[in-house]
């Protein structure tokens, strides 16, 4: 859960599978991808909330674990 200070908003995300292989851009977005986690386009991920999840998701998934984050962003975070 990532609350966007500057947006007054917070994104909330959920990790799931997907059902099928059907997949495709919605009302939200003009384009998206299945990339492996080597191939993640950081410098193309148009919002901070994304960033720091995916890279939570990554984390998480190498240390063998599940967590809960909450966090807060004022603007774009930097780059590692």
């Amino acid at each position: 859960m990532v609350h966007v200070l500057h947006a007054q908003q917070v994104h909330v995300f959920f990790r799931a599978a997907l059902r099928t292989a059907s997949f495709g851009p919605g009302p939200e977005s003009l384009e998206v991808e299945l990339v492996r986690p080597e191939e993640i386009p950081w410098a193309d991920i148009a919002f901070p909330s994304t960033e720091f999840t995916l890279r939570r998701y990554l984390e998480d998934r190498a240390a063998g674990r599940e967590q809960h984050y909450f966090t807060q962003v004022e603007r774009r975070l930097p780059r590692p």
